[in-house]
């Protein structure tokens, strides 16, 4: 493995302040629902567009555990796997289609959010579900009405963010 270089491992640092700090302000788009947007996510997706793709796993994965340390109220990991499976799953497309030109931003972001919201309902069927405990006899319908349309519109708000801090983050490669 390649080892890290101080300059790194502080960029690395501030982007996972950035993005606990970010995840303080959650909010919910379906009232009661335990689904929460927050953007935590975008600090992941700039320091994988920036230092590549283990960058944006350590960022992903630092905020998540500070996450489970300081700010979870459950004290159930469930959540915290599901957050981080999203952002490594949102963060891989943007990370590979970087190097190809062909991709325009509109396809970068179908390809990312549908791809994650796809794979996000199979992980919360298999994973998330059961370490909550919750009743699988009708989860495959609950996750299609409810869980992907939510990862949906998060995927896309994230992306959007994303795209419009995109141009800035070419100048400062």
């Amino acid at each position: 493995m390649k080892k890290l270089s101080t300059r790194i491992m502080v960029k690395i640092s501030i982007l996972t302040a950035m993005s606990v700090i970010f995840y303080y302000f959650e909010f919910r788009v379906i009232p009661g629902s335990p689904l929460k947007v927050d953007l935590s996510d975008v600090p992941v997706l700039i320091g994988a567009w920036l230092m590549g793709p283990l960058a944006g796993f350590m960022i992903a994965l630092l905020k998540n555990l500070v996450h489970f340390l300081t700010i979870s109220s459950d004290g159930n990991i469930a959540g915290e796997l599901a957050n981080f499976g999203f952002s490594v799953l949102l963060m891989l497309p943007v990370v590979f289609i970087k190097t190809d030109r062909k991709f325009k931003n509109g396809i970068l972001t179908i390809v990312s959010v549908v791809g994650v919201s796809l794979i996000m309902n199979v992980f919360n069927y298999y994973v998330t579900f059961p370490l909550y405990g919750l009743d699988q006899s009708n989860a495959w319908d609950i996750l299609n009405a409810v869980y992907l349309p939510f990862n949906i519109v998060k995927g896309t708000i994230l992306m959007v963010l994303f795209m419009l801090i995109k141009p800035t983050l070419k100048r400062i490669q």
